[in-house]
């Protein structure tokens, strides 16, 4: 949902073997729709920023450099918020209510651990808030307060969150 609650995002394929290739837009007002098709190989995820400009969505860019991006609401340009290091998977992107900071999870491979970041977005200095081996891989999010002080997070492995 949008953060005036009047529109809805949600991802759409014209081609069911394929990964999502456009964000649907709709107006709960009216029940139009439009699509936007960013310029990006795969994405999922998407998430309204709180000034409803754009989305965070994790995906792959065209030249398949994994990471989260923010898409332009209007124009569906795209711009890299977080660039994985390889062998690593940056997911689940969540926004700070202020706008200025994103909370995700990346799976850094060699360690076979879980991570949680929270990433300045002006600065771009990251801040681990815990890290845990995992059983599987987790694939459910995380959500932030609104008042952006605790995160709260789905964990599959042995380690619990704090």
């Amino acid at each position: 949902w949008s953060p005036d609650g009047k529109y809805l995002v949600y991802l759409t394929s014209r081609d069911p073997l394929r990964y999502q290739d456009a964000l649907t837009v709709r107006s709960v007002e009216t029940g139009q729709t439009r699509e936007l098709r960013p310029n990006l190989a795969a994405f999922t995820w998407p998430r309204w920023a709180p000034d409803g400009r754009s989305f965070a969505v994790q995906g792959r860019d065209i030249k398949g450099r994994q990471g989260i991006y923010r898409v332009d609401a209007q124009t569906a340009e795209v711009s890299p918020l977080v660039q994985s290091l390889p062998g690593d998977v940056s997911y689940t992107p969540q926004w700070a209510p202020d706008g200025k900071r994103i909370f995700y999870r990346r799976l850094d491979s060699p360690a076979k651990e879980a991570v949680i970041i929270e990433r300045d977005l002006a600065s771009g200095k990251e801040h681990e808030l815990w890290r845990g081996k995992f059983a599987t891989i987790p694939t459910m999010g995380l959500s932030v307060a609104p008042d952006g002080r605790y995160v709260v997070v789905a964990n599959s492995g042995s380690d619990t969150p704090r």
